[in-house]
């Protein structure tokens, strides 16, 4: 079955207003951002049980979180503070119910640079940090997919996933179906953007209205055996949240038998 969430920050409104905004739009569950939403250092474990009790009377669930980080994490500067965070972020994943915490696509290394053994210490690091909470980590594909099934090989303390944004990988130069076909034992999340790759950097577009075969996309990923959160989301536009909230109702008739 198809679960869809929303995310919270797309709402512009206090939280209390976006989970009631949420709800109203027909969405299952939140994506909850730990870097600019909410902050480990600002939010205590009575917080976050408060935080999951409103979400039940909401009848919403927490879905998948995500942390933006502003530099990849392979780029050494600041890379230990970024690695801390990232951690602090898990910890509060696992206190607020969220499954997984997806981070921004960043170009990765070729596999003979020193920044690939430096990228799979962090994400070993990262996986460890993971599995002793109980939430996956999760790296987004942006074009080369083989590339990235590659990095998650080295990865051996605990469960890496892949959060796939079929914007990302057509923006990136990829194929959407041939990512899923790559990473498809992989895929813990999604992010349900659309896009149009012009070959002039291409732009995103509202979900439906893109390049992204979206009947081929579910249908790939439910013979994948997916089941977990897929949030409509849009990061440009005039209106971003009614926008992902339309793509609620668009992807359900999609998904619909």
């Amino acid at each position: 079955m198809l679960r869809l969430a929303l995310p919270t920050f797309l709402a512009s409104a206090p939280l209390r207003t976006s989970l009631t905004r949420v709800a109203e739009a027909g969405a299952d569950g939140v994506r909850l951002d730990l870097r600019t939403e909410l902050r480990a250092a600002d939010l205590s474990a009575t917080a976050a049980r408060e935080l999951r009790h409103r979400l039940a009377e909401h009848n919403l669930k927490a879905g998948p979180a995500v942390f933006p980080t502003r530099g990849a994490l392979h780029e050494e500067d600041r890379l230990e503070e970024r690695v801390s965070g990232i951690v602090a972020a898990l910890n509060l994943a696992a206190d607020l119910g969220c499954g997984t915490l997806s981070f921004r696509p960043f170009r990765l290394p070729a596999a003979d640079a020193p920044a690939a053994t430096l990228l799979a210490e962090v994400l070993n690091d990262l996986a460890r940090s993971g599995s002793h909470v109980g939430v996956i980590p999760c790296l987004t594909p942006a074009g080369d997919a083989a590339r990235l099934a590659e990095v998650l090989d080295r990865v051996t303390t605990g469960p890496f996933g892949v959060n796939l944004d079929p914007a990302a990988v057509l923006l990136g130069g990829g194929e959407v179906a041939d990512t899923i076909r790559t990473l498809h034992d992989r895929i813990e999340t999604v992010t349900a953007r659309d896009a149009i790759n012009d070959g002039a950097g291409g732009k995103e577009v509202p979900v439906g209205r893109g390049e992204v075969d979206w009947e081929e996309t579910l249908a790939l990923l439910d013979e994948a055996g997916f089941k977990g959160w897929t949030t409509c989301d849009r990061t440009t536009g005039p209106a971003p949240f009614a926008e992902a909230s339309r793509a609620v109702g668009y992807l359900r008739s999609v998904a619909a038998p």
